[in-house]
């Protein structure tokens, strides 16, 4: 059937902005029509990603489509970067810009130097890709953009990757890791990829000691680091008793330290009851 009669799987662009409008210290400049960006701004607003000041369009018009003219997007980026003086600016294409194939990486590099924003492009289409897709590409990004290798670790400190504002239950999943890892190890949380970020916290990734991974989409940043910074990682969340003992173990197993006694024979009388 040609007609499409339900919502469409939400596409990686959409998963790209949901993401980067938790790094509190940035903005996102879209390359695209004014209308895009509203009809984005709306599902966002909806599903409780209500950031003001954080997502702009430079609007695009007839002109620019068929001549290819970029002085819009780089209006924009110095007016932001006036305004709003953010550690960074995400610039991002549009469908349309994507498809006539504005070189948003080479308008970034002949501008940087009149701004003091860093300036990042992103490319996205929302065309062809889907939802997770865009999640695995835009953690792997930010990590590669911003960890510091040659970090101090801190000792008891973790990182928890892949919680996104618009997975199933985030908010529950980061409290109840972040008490089994305090009761079960006395290890505390130290950033959330990508709950509520800044330039700086992305930078830190590297101090954790431990990754622990929510999702699959988050593997391959969770690789990276493992790579780039020594930090090894766990990827078992902790659903159900069986599994949560498991994950308690698996960490245990990547530290170098036991659970807790205390930990575990709370978890036996939950099982049992």
């Amino acid at each position: 059937m040609a007609l499409i009669r339900n919502f469409p799987v939400p596409s990686d662009r959409m998963a790209i902005i949901s993401t980067l409008l938790n790094i509190e210290d940035a903005v996102v400049l879209e390359y695209g029509p004014e209308g895009t960006t509203h009809f984005s701004m709306n599902f966002f607003n909806k599903l409780g990603q209500d950031y003001p000041d954080r997502l702009f369009t430079t609007g695009v018009d007839d002109s620019d489509i068929i001549m290819g003219s970029t002085e819009h997007l780089e209006r924009g980026i110095l007016e932001l970067d006036a305004l709003y003086s953010p550690k960074a600016i995400f610039v991002l294409t549009s469908s349309v810009t994507s498809i006539i194939g504005t070189d948003i990486a080479g308008i970034c590099d002949s501008l940087q130097s009149k701004v003091q924003s860093r300036l990042i492009p992103v490319n996205t289409s929302g065309l062809g890709a889907d939802y997770s897709a865009g999640l695995r590409k835009i953690y792997l990004q930010l990590a590669e953009l911003f960890v510091q290798p040659d970090a101090a670790k801190q000792k008891g400190r973790y990182n928890i990757l892949g919680a996104s504002p618009l997975h199933y239950r985030a908010e529950s999943d980061i409290c109840e890791i972040t008490r089994l890892l305090r009761e079960g190890f006395g290890c505390e949380l130290l950033h959330c990829l990508a709950m509520n970020m800044t330039t700086e916290a992305l930078a830190e990734l590297s101090s954790a000691e431990l990754n622990i991974v929510l999702t699959a989409e988050a593997v391959p940043s969770a690789e990276y680091l493992q790579s780039v910074t020594g930090t090894p990682y766990v990827y078992l969340p902790p659903y159900g008793y069986s599994q949560t003992k498991e994950f308690l173990n698996s960490v245990a197993a990547v530290i170098g330290q036991p659970v807790k006694e205390a930990m575990l024979q709370r978890l036996e009388e939950k099982n049992a009851d």
